[in-house]
């Protein structure tokens, strides 16, 4: 599978990216933030499972917008493993403090 980004108003990016590099891509130390939410994004708009591992970490370790589009991208993969991770963070202390994480959590798992 690849991926085209390309970003006229954050970054100029001209290069096709495989599912594999999404991970050292994303976790580059110079990569912008709004490069980062589309590969986010797209991780789940294009529906790759093999990725849920790799959300799963970025929504441990993430800053909050990584956490929430994290849950966004499982919640569009949608297979159960994905549903099922997203209903557990409303056990989660956090869920009822960060309005944007309920918010994002509830659209998935009501």
């Amino acid at each position: 599978m690849k991926i085209y980004f390309k970003s006229e108003r954050f970054l100029r990016v001209e290069k096709f990216y495989s599912e594999e590099q999404f991970e050292s891509l994303i976790n580059h130390a110079e990569i912008i933030f709004p490069l980062a939410i589309l590969i986010l994004l797209s991780i789940g708009t294009l529906g790759a499972e093999g990725q849920l591992e790799f959300l799963k970490q970025r929504y441990s370790t993430g800053g909050f917008n990584d956490r929430y589009m994290a849950i966004k991208a499982m919640g569009d993969i949608g297979t159960p493993e994905a549903l099922q991770f997203i209903k557990e963070i409303k056990k989660d202390s956090t869920y009822n403090k960060e309005a944007g994480l309920k918010y994002c959590v509830d659209l998935y798992a009501p």
